[in-house]
């Protein structure tokens, strides 16, 4: 009997290795098919034969040519392009420059040591068989296996988006150590000299030079002169330019008090192994030692300054940092680990998620009903509005808006005849000057008292519930009847959001308003921060809560953050974060923010 195992390793290395990956993707998207909830045979059956066809087809071209001709790329198997379905189409093909910037590095060295393994000369970044774009052209084929509507594919991808970014990330791990331990290398594309009589361009953040300069008289030589045998003028000014705005950041070090002071002495021992990197190479030395000491920064904020300095995640940073002081010229090596060390940690967090998410979800649906109740009380609100009605509105008629389009959406009687009886309060609070009139408006406030009477009775309150609610309101209408002035009442003031007690699992709890409240969130990053963001929260109540964001709702208005660390995980509103924002209470851990450097 033949052995498909045994027939695989008795293959060359070059069809063993791409055979080898093509199974690990379709091993890999069949875990994340089966995780979401897709387990139908013949959905898995053309997800799966989707993506190896996509993969066959990109591994069988040679180079960048190939594959702009080949248009099934872009516009059938393995396109994005859907003549049916624009919208679908612009959301796949987003999905896929989201997931290809999510895998960062790993991706790109796994491309080029594709284009080793498969001779390429000029390969496309899109062009990796095991890449973002044939996954993304599986995941139509899955969506219209499972037969989705235009909502429901759209709703899919949103599902989708972060789920398959942590398992392409480790997938393109796995790959690029098989192929590494394979002796496999990263191909690098060589860069055209220039012809005789131009000049090199210059870097594209090299400030251009006050007048131009004569022409060299000959082609510039391969190797970069070091620079001590350089000629200093034309590269010194943006060399000290470039190690001044690092230099910044080390001196803001001593203020970031997200960090343990361990993590920030051993950071602080780097400036001058950094400085001499710019020194040498402003453009990338800038680069490499910039986003090595804000990628530091960042992890050891998601540790925070109290973590013990036994901690696993506290002793490799330790050794990177060592590593970064001893062997400066390997800056590009130890921020891979160091990236790695951070996908580590968000994976770890978003593992933590899954339980809460049906709580998450109904939170988020509910927070979406108390602030469709809150837009409709201020739409029929104004300025003259009395103090009586909108405390009224706000405090006793808000929460059954709330429920009933909680329960039944914004289309049901029950919600418009709410609705109607709000408005009628706010109209009684204006009876008309003429006899006729007013005698109507007098006549119509004991139906309206009792209407409204019913919809608190809805509520579960009580009769004292109910008399004590409605009693400034009836005082207002005392007034108006005896043509006297309303007495001044209390502004209401907005409900603070408040923690709840523990929900679930790993202490699950919801951070989020009860009430009337402020809907807009602002434009504070903490309050605005995407998954894969952390950040710190200063709760009511107990620690604060540093974790990471895992999950976001499908209106956005609700986020998850989980700590890997003490496995917390804390369910919030993004108003409620905003509140804490206004107050420097809610922080998002990221080393630009933190040490409040502008990017360079």
């Amino acid at each position: 009997m033949n052995d498909p195992t045994r027939a695989a390793q008795d293959l060359p290395l070059q069809p063993r290795l791409r055979e080898q990956c093509r199974t690990a993707l379709l091993a890999r998207l069949e875990q994340f098919a089966r995780a979401m909830g897709f387990d139908h045979g013949d959905w898995l059956q053309r997800f799966l034969h989707a993506a190896g066809q996509a993969h066959d087809e990109l591994a069988g071209l040679h180079d960048r040519r190939g594959f702009e001709r080949a248009h099934g790329l872009t516009a059938s198997r393995i396109s994005l392009v859907h003549e049916n379905d624009l919208e679908f189409t612009l959301e796949l093909t987003a999905l896929a420059r989201r997931l290809r910037e999510r895998c960062g590095a790993e991706l790109v060295r796994l491309h080029q040591r594709y284009m080793t393994l498969l001779e390429q000369r000029d390969a496309a970044a899109e062009q990796t068989p095991v890449g973002p774009e044939a996954v993304c052209s599986a995941l139509r084929a899955l969506s219209d296996a499972a037969g989705f509507d235009a909502a429901q594919r759209l709703r899919f991808l949103e599902r989708c988006a972060e789920p398959l970014g942590h398992t392409l990330h480790a997938l393109y791990r796995e790959l690029n150590e098989t192929m590494s331990t394979a002796g496999i290398s990263p191909r690098q594309t060589e860069r055209p000299r220039p012809p005789a009589g131009n000049a090199s361009p210059a870097p594209f953040n090299t400030p251009a030079p006050a007048r131009p300069a004569p022409p060299p008289t000959a082609p510039p030589p391969a190797p970069v002169a070091p620079p001590t045998s350089a000629p200093a003028a034309p590269d010194l000014p943006p060399a000290q330019a470039a190690a001044q705005s690092v230099d910044r950041l080390f001196d803001a070090l001593p203020q970031c008090t997200e960090i343990s002071p361990q993590l920030a002495a051993a950071l602080a021992l780097l400036r001058e192994p950094f400085r001499q990197c710019i020194l040498a190479d402003h453009v990338q030395g800038t680069r490499k030692a910039r986003a090595l000491l804000e990628r530091l920064i960042t992890l050891g904020a998601t540790l925070g300054p109290q973590c013990p300095a036994t901690h696993p995640a506290a002793l490799t940073l330790q050794a990177l940092a060592g590593r970064a002081l001893q062997q400066p010229e390997h800056l590009e090596e130890i921020l891979c680990e160091a990236d790695a060390l951070a996908e580590e940690r968000r994976t770890a967090a978003f593992a933590l998620g899954p339980p809460a998410v049906e709580l998450a979800e109904r939170a988020e649906r509910r927070e979406h009903s108390l602030i469709q109740a809150t837009h409709l009380i201020n739409r029929l609100s104004s300025t003259d509005t009395p103090d009586a009605i909108r405390t009224f509105l706000t405090r006793s008629w808000l929460p059954l808006l709330a429920r009933l389009h909680y329960h039944h959406g914004d289309g049901h009687a029950q919600w418009r005849s709410a609705a109607e009886l709000a408005d009628r309060l706010l109209r009684s609070a204006h009876p008309p000057q003429d006899p006729h009139g007013r005698s109507r408006w007098l006549n119509g406030l004991p139906a309206l008292v009792r209407d409204l009477n019913q919809g608190l009775s809805a509520l579960g309150l009580d009769e004292a519930a109910r008399q004590a609610a409605m009693a400034p309101c009836m005082s207002l209408h005392s007034a108006l009847i005896a043509g006297q002035r309303p007495a001044a009442q209390p502004q209401p003031a907005p409900d603070p959001a408040r923690l709840s007690a523990p929900l679930g699992p790993n202490g699950l709890r919801l951070f989020s308003h009860g009430g009337y409240a402020a809907t807009a969130i602002g434009h504070h990053p903490a309050a605005t921060a995407g998954p894969g963001s952390w950040l710190v929260v200063d709760l009511p109540e107990g620690e604060p809560m540093r974790g990471c964001l895992v999950w976001s709702g499908a209106t956005q208005r609700l986020v998850m953050l989980a700590n890997p660390d003490s496995s917390r995980v804390l369910v919030a509103t993004r108003r409620a974060l905003a509140e804490l924002a206004k107050n420097d209470a809610c922080r998002l851990l990221d080393a630009r923010t933190l040490l409040a450097q502008p990017a360079a």
